[in-house]
């Protein structure tokens, strides 16, 4: 299970009970901490920690302050960095029941009260019941309890996993709860659970946290919640039922799935009661939900995993296994009992249709091939095209095909461009050829998605099958359909497949395929033998065939495209092959053979407007400065074609013409060298208005992320192209793209500090003020980054307005969320530089005070993590502490003397939409500050 990186794992925990018992519990607390230390010292990865309730035993403060020291501050010490990763909400034994529990219920429930809305006449109408919660709210150290004496009443945090998008949303199911009448007569309430999941719209996957099962809930709140939930298919964790249980929820054709956690700690051990815990992750690739429950056995003394808690039938060795709520909504959808029919992007092949292929190529069709088009039937398996030799190694694994046993399954892998795809074809074609009675089930289009129901209606019958997928991306989509349905197809389907080295590896699945005939062949660089073949083909078609190798003597062609693979290869180039051939087939001549591809490309339509020169212009300006994430749907988007003529009319004629390939996701040139020949043609002769084309790609893939596309690589259209720009020294254009990217989401804090930082890169502070200045809509999350990075703007001229933002983007009135332990260090380094500078331009004491502070605080932060670099400033005030040159400065201090400066800064006259934002702030809070230092002092001192 620990074997991919497209995953996320979390521990679940619920239902603790503090203070229920004395040293039993404790005794428990320290088993699960040691539980969790090996698993990973075994190599586990934990990104997650999530308690769904009933902490304490009466919600009383003692039981919160022995919950941290006895659970909270081990379990960090065990897993370090969990700071962040760490969410709770409240359940029933999290309130105060001598607090106000004369309330009433029926009235509060009623779908048209005002208690749970978004508010803030909302929030004093459930005042009553947020203060139940007080110790809960008040001894949270994660700094998210408090939302739930918010307007907000629940709170949502996102984070990112590779290309994979993650909300957590915390609510509380415990509001309304206050005796044994609890059942069906509760809610978390109907509006503030939809403002929460509206703020992580369009994440991959949404966790949401509650103590009790949904059919806890009032009847007339639980239905339109569970729509709720369905429609943002999410993962529900809960607990209150003291035993594990997941079980997927069906509004119409939205499912979501509740995954119910035992009791951490519900009884003394020894008795019926058992404690537990459960582990939990999903697979992006597979779209798959798995848990694992543990409960302590007694009579071993240890952790053991609870195989009694779920079925049987959906258990997968030590896990139980369910598809994630998107995957059954996908599954939910397909339309049944069809008429079958051969679905688009697919083929069937026989020996008998394909033979008439083994022919003589038409000497330009020949041509095209020996330049990079890609290959089809008609070429590969040409009597004009020799076969390498691995094509042979493939097709002889299948030798007893008609007698297998087992599926037998042969993974061509190769970087782009190595020529797997012809060997793919030529290799089914032997294998048809030896066995004629076999069918192919072949894959044309990439963008088709591997399909089980699809597969095994098409091969139905009696029949035997070789299915032959190019550019796979789905391994392990394969070996599952392999493994689910072996009884159906072992010795009658089979499989052929080709697929890029970084692909297979990052599938995980390699070492996986036990239960078929299994063998990878790999294909890199090329033989002498393969060598000779290949130009051999070539010299069938004379001096044209040949290229610049026509004027070098027989016997030292097949020698020199060797060396020239060999230097690829040593080189780490991806294409090495392709580069190769390009190389030695034009030399000198590679620029003269993209102005004339270029030029053919250009009296070819693909509009009423457009030529294919417009597509592989675009195409060539991205991967000739390596950046290759040109997606189709954003080229698609440039060119203004239909999607149901984008293949016809654009991917596959410049395949033909040799000019550009696909991946599953993205649109390059055959080759690096064919791009960066094809950028000097477009920039020195054609005059090219290149940057204008570059700008038509960024506005594409800005509009299409406005409309809601998710776009996998929106982050390097949003900085990495920018920053490239920057590197090679046209700043202008740099900000020039980052200003049409703010134009289509004017209201996107990071895109205006990002654009701030490269006007002041660029020397141009002014701009990057005005732009701070004139952002006037309401501010979204991260807004610390944007305050603290307009202080730095307005120090360039004015440093106290600088200081004073800087300061107040350290506060809680900024964001009152938890701060990441990087955040923290970045914050306080750039404020002690400024304020480094206001004790050097003025002789205010408050500015030294405040100065040393932020020193001192570094410091502390860097008791957390010994190897972080705490900067020269800290660095020269922990030196002159321990020389007795300065004193420590207690932390109470410290927060005083930051309120201190930022009272003198402004009482200086300042901008006024500074004084607008801060202006009426006075007394700034800092108890996230406060609590992340406490932490890290808590957790050295251990």
């Amino acid at each position: 299970m620990e074997g991919s990186n497209n995953k996320i794992r979390w521990l679940h925990l619920s239902d603790f009970h503090i203070g229920k018992e004395g040293y039993d519990q404790t005794y428990f607390l320290g088993r699960i901490v040691e539980h969790v230390s090996e698993r990973l010292k075994a190599g586990y990865q934990l990104d997650y920690v999530f308690i769904t309730g009933d902490i304490a035993n009466r919600g009383a403060e003692k039981e919160y302050e022995r919950f941290l020291e006895e659970f909270i501050i081990p379990l960090e010490v065990a897993a370090p960095n969990l700071l962040g990763k760490l969410f709770h909400v409240p359940g029933n034994h999290d309130i105060d029941r001598n607090t106000f529990g004369a309330f009433d219920r029926n009235a509060i429930l009623q779908t048209t009260s005002p208690h749970f809305e978004v508010s803030e006449e909302s929030q004093r109408q459930r005042e009553v019941l947020a203060n139940r919660f007080k110790a809960y709210i008040e001894n949270d150290i994660t700094g998210y309890a408090e939302f739930f004496n918010q307007p907000e009443g629940a709170y949502t945090k996102e984070f990112t996993h590779g290309n994979q998008k993650i909300a957590v949303v915390g609510i509380n199911t415990s509001w309304l709860c206050r005796d044994d009448k609890d059942f069906r007569a509760i809610t978390p309430g109907k509006a503030i659970v939809t403002e929460a999941l509206a703020k992580v719209s369009g994440a991959d996957l949404t966790i949401v946290l509650g103590h009790h099962p949904m059919d806890w809930i009032s009847r007339e709140h639980a239905q339109p919640i569970g729509q709720i939930f369905g429609s943002h298919h999410v993962i529900y964790l809960h607990g209150h039922m003291h035993t594990p249980w997941v079980a997927p929820s069906y509004t119409g054709v939205n499912p979501y799935l509740n995954v119910q956690c035992g009791a951490s700690y519900q009884a003394k051990e020894g008795g019926i009661d058992k404690n537990g815990l459960v582990w939990g992750e999903v697979d992006f690739d597979k779209q798959t939900l798995s848990v694992q429950p543990w409960q302590w056995n007694y009579e071993l003394q240890e952790w053991k995993i609870n195989e009694q808690a779920l079925p049987e039938g959906s258990r997968a060795g030590q896990w139980w296994k369910t598809l994630t709520p998107k995957r059954q909504s996908a599954i939910f959808n397909l339309k049944v009992n069809e008429p079958k029919a051969l679905p688009g992007g697919w083929e069937i092949q026989s020996f008998d249709s394909l033979k008439g292929n083994h022919a003589e190529l038409p000497p330009q069709e020949a041509i095209n091939f020996f330049n990079g088009a890609v290959p089809t039937w008609r070429i590969a398996i040409s009597s004009s095209i020799n076969s390498r030799r691995i094509v042979g190694k493939a097709a002889n694994v299948f030798r007893n095909i008609l007698t297998a046993e087992r599926p037998i399954v042969v993974c061509i892998t190769s970087a782009g461009c190595e020529g797997k795809s012809t060997a793919l074809l030529q290799a089914a074609y032997e294998v048809v050829k030896t066995h004629p009675k076999l069918k192919i089930l072949r894959r044309f289009n990439d963008n088709r998605p591997f399909d089980e129901k699809t597969i095994l209606d098409l091969t139905e019958g009696a029949d035997q099958w070789l299915i032959v997928l190019d550019e796979v991306q789905e391994a392990d989509a394969i070996l599952d359909f392999i493994e689910k349905n072996i009884s159906l197809i072992q010795g009658r389907i089979h499989f052929l497949i080709a697929c890029r080295d970084s692909t297979w590896i990052s599938s995980g699945s390699q070492l996986r395929w036990s239960i078929t005939d299994f063998r990878n062949e790999k294909l890199s660089g090329i033989t002498t033998t393969d060598a000779e073949s290949i130009v051999s083909a070539w010299a069938a078609y004379g001096d044209e065939g040949l290229g610049a190798l026509a004027n070098t003597a027989k016997t030292r062609r097949a020698e020199i495209l060797k060396q020239y693979a060999d230097e690829e290869v040593r080189k780490g180039e991806s294409g090495a092959l392709f580069g190769a051939l390009l190389l030695v087939r034009h030399g000198d001549d590679l620029y003269d053979h993209a102005k004339m591809l270029v030029e053919k490309l250009d009296t070819i339509p693909i509009s009423d407007d457009r030529t294919l020169k417009d597509a592989i212009t675009y195409v060539a300006i991205m991967h000739a400065i390596d950046h290759t994430y040109l997606s189709k749907e954003v080229l698609q988007h440039a060119l203004n074609i239909d999607q149901g003529k984008f293949q016809a009319r654009v991917i596959r004629p410049l395949g033909e013409e040799a000019a550009a390939s696909q991946t599953s996701n993205y649109v390059l040139t055959r080759h690096k060298y064919i791009a960066k020949e094809i950028l000097k043609v477009l920039s020195a002769e054609l005059a090219s208005d290149l940057k204008e084309r570059y700008l038509d790609l960024v506005r594409s893939a800005s509009q299409l992320a406005k409309s809601g596309f998710y776009l996998r690589d929106l982050e390097s259209w949003r900085f990495k192209l920018s920053g490239h720009f920057m590197t090679v020294g046209d700043t202008n254009f740099a900000i020039e793209i980052s200003e049409e990217i703010l134009k289509a989401s004017s209201s996107d804090v990071y895109m205006i500090t990002y654009l701030a930082k490269l006007l002041r890169t660029d020397n141009r502070s002014r701009g990057a003020v005005d732009l701070f200045r004139n952002y006037r809509d309401e501010l979204g999350r991260n807004k610390r980054s944007f305050y603290f990075s307009w202080g730095v703007a307005e120090s360039e001229d004015s440093p106290i307005q600088g200081a004073a933002l800087s300061l107040f983007s350290l506060s809680d009135d900024c964001e009152y969320m938890p701060y990441e332990f990087e955040e923290v260090v970045y914050l306080l380094s750039g404020i002690s530089e400024i304020f480094k500078r206001l004790h050097a331009r003025y002789i205010d004491t408050e500015y030294m005070d405040a100065y040393l502070s932020v020193c001192s605080l570094l410091v502390d932060c860097h008791l957390h993590k010994e190897s972080a670099d705490i900067g020269g400033n800290a660095q020269q005030y922990k030196q002159q502490v321990e020389r007795k040159l300065y004193p420590a400065i207690p932390h109470k201090a410290r927060i005083e003397h930051l309120q201190s400066a930022f009272n003198l800064c402004i009482s200086y006259p300042a901008t006024p939409v500074i004084v607008e934002k801060i202006g009426g702030c006075g007394t700034l809070g800092f108890d996230s500050l406060t609590r992340i230092i406490d932490n890290i002092i808590k957790l050295k001192a251990r």
